[in-house]
């Protein structure tokens, strides 16, 4: 049986790029987004791929909906073997220009958005089956270990 991928944030960037390895590794890929339109975009994208890929909305800073979409697929796709959380914004100014909801948002999605999605596959088992090693992997942005003038 094939090993399943679901990769948060996969319908862009370093998440969409990891998408399309585990489908050329022969993975069965579920990509979530919490934009319904990147996700039929990615979808379209990833078909070019071998293998097979399904793609929900999902908002990682709802711990309700990361619990769904990790159910979904399992439901849709297979036991989940490998989890990558990939979904994050960025803040294109000084963090002194920044707002507190801007922030805040930041903050739920890189951080509390990746708990949720750790959290909701831990409590499922996915992470701990014996029969075979599970992964998982939290991708961080090259400007998280490089200082931006006027932010460090």
């Amino acid at each position: 049986m094939a090993h399943v991928a679901c990769v948060f944030g996969g319908t862009r960037g370093i998440g969409l790029a990891v998408a399309q390895r585990f489908l050329r590794a022969g993975s069965p890929v579920a990509v979530f987004s919490r934009d319904q339109k990147n996700v039929q975009e990615a979808l379209k994208e990833l078909a070019s791929e071998a293998g097979v890929v399904h793609g929900r909305k999902c908002d990682v800073r709802n711990e309700a909906s990361v619990r769904e979409a990790l159910a979904w697929a399992e439901d849709q796709v297979g036991p989940v073997h490998y989890l990558v959380t990939a979904a994050g914004v960025g803040l294109d100014r000084l963090l002194a220009q920044t707002s507190e909801a801007e922030m805040r948002h930041l903050f739920d999605t890189n951080v509390i958005g990746t708990l949720f999605c750790t959290k909701a596959a831990l409590k499922a088992g996915m992470l701990r089956r014996r029969q075979v090693s599970n992964d998982l992997f939290l991708p961080a942005p090259t400007s998280a270990c490089s200082s931006i003038g006027g932010n460090s």
